[in-house]
């Protein structure tokens, strides 16, 4: 028989403590999952961790311990691929860090919470099943950031192979470069008109999101909803630069709701901008612009 550690059990007049044999000092990650570091993979010591995570990957073949963790630290990969048989957990505090040129492919159930996990400049990808939303959290996006939009443009390009991509924007995020939507079916999701909230403050002229292929050809299936977009500064300044909340060019089925953009002043400022002739779905959306509605020719052909 077990009990719980620190038992005790009163019997007639007697008092009886029991210490449970189970060692009390074991890390809750040991049941049900394979501890890369238990394989050779070493946190903060600056080198390639490739080959002890491949042991760690080998050794949940055909074992219950299917989850792969990675405690706190960063960990250095080259190229490597997690099976779909495989689910991986990263911790708070964990950095995978991939160099330039490599990719990090995710075939098997993917989890991570609201903090980042990657960095780098190699490619993470996912796969089918791996993830129901991608968080620009993982690479770094967050209100401390002073410009979260790369990290928001590696979550929308981190799933090349899949047919579509739900990218989850959740809290308070500020940015000072364009977020580039350049596939078809990117579903941009907040968590409400006035839950999040994206500042905006270029030093030049720029959107910020534009949803456009760089071949100009046609964009298909693309959905932007339930969040704010907010222009730094005060609207009476009219010397700030000149911003685009929303831009479209030549594209179709592309759903534009419960969005708001304010305090969008300085030298023309445009709310939303479409560019050809798209089908292009808005409701519920409330503009304070200089401009809040612009529909412009299409710059990538002549005759329209």
């Amino acid at each position: 028989m077990k009990f719980m550690y620190g038992t005790m059990l009163t019997l007639g007049a007697t008092i009886v403590a029991v210490i449970s044999d189970v060692d009390s000092t074991q890390p809750q990650t040991s049941a049900g999952v394979t501890n890369v570091a238990s394989y050779g993979a070493i946190a903060n010591d600056g080198k390639d961790d490739t080959v002890a995570v491949q042991r760690a990957l080998a050794a949940c073949a055909g074992s219950p311990r299917r989850t792969l963790y990675f405690p706190g630290g960063r960990f250095h990969l080259s190229s490597l691929t997690f099976r779909k048989d495989v689910s991986v957990h990263l911790a708070n505090g964990t950095r995978l860090e991939l160099e330039q040129g490599e990719v990090l492919r995710v075939n098997g159930p993917f989890r991570a919470g609201l903090y980042q996990v990657f960095s780098g400049t190699g490619d993470v990808h996912f796969g089918a099943g791996a993830v129901s939303e991608i968080l620009p959290q993982w690479w770094g996006a967050s209100a401390a950031s002073s410009d979260s939009s790369p990290a928001i443009n590696r979550a929308i390009n981190s799933a090349p192979d899949l047919p579509g991509v739900n990218i989850r924007l959740s809290g308070l995020f500020h940015c000072r470069s364009t977020i580039h939507v350049n596939r078809h079916r990117v579903k941009l999701v907040g968590d409400g008109m006035y839950a999040t909230r994206i500042t905006f403050n270029p030093t030049s002229p720029k959107a910020l999101f534009e949803f456009s292929h760089a071949d100009k050809s046609v964009l298909a299936q693309c959905t932007i909803r339930d969040m704010g977009l907010l222009g730094a500064g005060n609207y009476e300044d009219r010397d700030r630069v000149q911003k685009v909340g929303i831009k479209i060019v030549d594209a179709d089925i592309l759903e534009v709701r419960n969005i708001a953009i304010h305090n969008w002043g300085g030298n023309q400022s445009i709310g939303l901008q479409v560019q050809g002739r798209e089908l292009v779905f808005v409701e519920n959306i409330t503009i304070l612009a200089d401009l809040p509605i612009l529909i412009d020719k299409n710059p990538g052909l002549d005759w329209i």
